[in-house]
């Protein structure tokens, strides 16, 4: 072997020898890092992947968020009681029509009759000469909150007119009249009877309600008018 050769292999040598070195420095001082690294240190976003940084922000904002979706939905059922309060200030029936509407509309969702409540209402409402708004309005004196106590109480009224002993697993899931016929002919009975008898005493206080709070209403608009 040449002088000229064994030069340039010896260079060869001491470049892949520095590489070498450079690779085996730079894997110690990385491993000596994250060895020196505190868990927090090692925890922190920019040293984790995308998809643990997404998770954990979700978790961390899932009590807040949901307790910005209750406050929510508790703002959506306010601004609705202000629509319809102010739907009836600003109502041009007569009060004699106002009552008429808020006495079928509480008679009509006295039944557990879901999803049939509203129509019914319009019907009595158009029978009646009454204000469809206000009767439609009115069926929600049974809604979400208000369905088991109501739905219970007008059976067990249903039970001690028809003197039958009541049952006490009255659904609660899901209260619909397809349940509570699934439960047999005397519940279904007894239930219906009940929800007539509360519905015909619930109209009687919602005619006269309606009336004189939109007597009152309409004599305080005419005053200011004035």
């Amino acid at each position: 072997m040449s002088e000229s050769e064994s030069n340039h292999n010896a260079r060869l040598n001491a470049r892949s020898g520095a590489d070498s070195s450079g690779k085996s420095s730079t894997q110690y001082s990385k491993s000596t890092l994250a060895q020196n690294m505190t868990v927090e240190e090692l925890s922190h976003p920019e040293l984790q992947s995308p998809n643990s940084v997404l998770q954990k922000n979700a978790e961390r904002r899932s009590l807040p968020e949901n307790a910005v979706l209750k406050m929510l939905d508790f703002l959506y059922w306010k601004r609705l009681g202000r629509y319809l309060y102010i739907r009836f200030v600003r109502m041009q029936s007569s009060p004699q029509a106002i009552a008429r509407g808020l006495s079928v509309g509480v008679f009509s969702g006295s039944f557990p009759l879901l999803g049939f409540q509203s129509l019914i209402a319009i019907a009595l409402a158009t029978l009646f000469q009454g204000n469809k708004v206000v009767a439609v309005a009115s069926t929600w004196i049974s809604n979400p909150l208000t369905y088991f106590p109501l739905f219970a109480f007008n059976y067990y009224i249903g039970c001690w007119l028809l003197r039958m002993p009541g049952v006490t697993n009255l659904p609660t899931a899901s209260l619909n009249i397809t349940e509570w016929m699934a439960m047999g002919r005397d519940v279904a009975t007894a239930l219906m009877l009940g929800s007539f008898v509360v519905g015909i005493i619930n109209s009687v206080w919602g005619y006269y309600l309606g009336l004189v709070v939109a007597q009152r209403v309409q004599a305080s608009r005419a005053a200011k008018r004035k």
